[in-house]
């Protein structure tokens, strides 16, 4: 299996144009002519209409900021855990407070430079 590292953009998208119907599926399967609906389709679709494709991952309930502090943190917690413990074993263990400091710090870090195994989990 191949793993594939991206990031995401945030952009404000348009308002929907008065003068670009929208199509139902029904109608874009018959255009298909196989039944399914492909990122192609849907361009061509577009176009012959004189209207611009645009298609989204819209989160369900939290900001896409919210969503992407969660997942560097996640990281921040196992990469200072990690390293938490092996100081411990060498009785150099930091307090506390210094620990959720840290990945505080390194939730801001990651969530900023966003590396290409930023969704993967471990």
């Amino acid at each position: 299996m191949r793993s594939i590292g991206f990031k995401i953009k945030l952009i404000r998208l348009p308002k929907p144009r008065p003068d670009c119907i929208t199509v139902s599926l029904r109608f874009i399967r018959v255009i298909t002519g196989t039944g399914g609906i492909t990122l192609k389709s849907m361009q061509a679709t577009a176009e012959a209409m004189g209207c611009r494709f645009v298609y989204a991952i819209i989160p369900s309930s939290e900001h896409i900021e919210d969503i992407i502090t969660a997942q560097a943190r996640k990281k921040a917690v196992a990469i200072v855990g990690t390293a938490s413990k092996h100081m411990a074993l060498e009785n150099q263990k930091l307090p506390d407070d210094k620990i959720a400091q840290e990945v505080e710090r390194l939730t801001r870090e990651i969530a900023q430079e966003m590396p290409p195994d930023f969704w993967r989990d471990k």
